[in-house]
């Protein structure tokens, strides 16, 4: 758990904890990185990978933050998740190559979609993005291929109307 009290995330903080299997954000401030990434060779001695929850004090996930620069570096992600089933927020912004490079299986958004984007947030990634089908802002503007391999499916969460 990285608590909300924590002030921020700096670059590199996360590199080679080969056996992390799985990390809760609530910091609302990520620092921005270099091409270096915060998560290099994360979660890569896991049988899964590790997975990944965005609790909705985040508000951006910025530019390179789960970037990796050769495939060698690559983090292996399992699964992220943004927001909670009982908060429709997600996450406002997705910086330029946040996800560059990565090697993720999954990202669920239970709430909006993000309102910002950059072109090149996948770069590289083969990702499938899951999101609420209850959410009527899922359209063929905000489901793009953002510099990589994205599919789009849509799901229903139970007991919500």
């Amino acid at each position: 758990l990285i608590p909300k009290t924590i002030s921020s995330i700096e670059e590199g903080a996360f590199n080679d904890c080969i056996n992390l299997s799985h990390i809760l954000l609530s910091c609302h401030k990520l620092q921005p990185c270099s091409r270096n990434g915060t998560f290099l060779r994360a979660g890569t001695n896991t049988e899964n990978g590790m997975s990944v929850t965005v609790r909705e004090e985040v508000t951006c996930i910025p530019d390179y933050f789960f970037y990796s620069g050769k495939d060698a570096d690559r983090a292996k992600i399992d699964g992220i998740v943004f927001g909670t089933e009982s908060n429709d927020d997600s996450i406002d912004e997705i910086g330029a190559y946040a996800f560059g490079n990565c090697s993720i299986k999954s990202i669920t958004f239970l709430g909006n979609p993000p309102l910002k984007i950059d072109d090149t947030a996948f770069y590289n990634t083969n990702v499938s993005i899951n999101y609420s089908a209850y959410s009527d802002i899922w359209d063929s503007f905000i489901k793009k291929t953002y510099g990589g391999n994205v599919s789009y499916f849509s799901f229903f969460i139970d007991g919500k109307s």
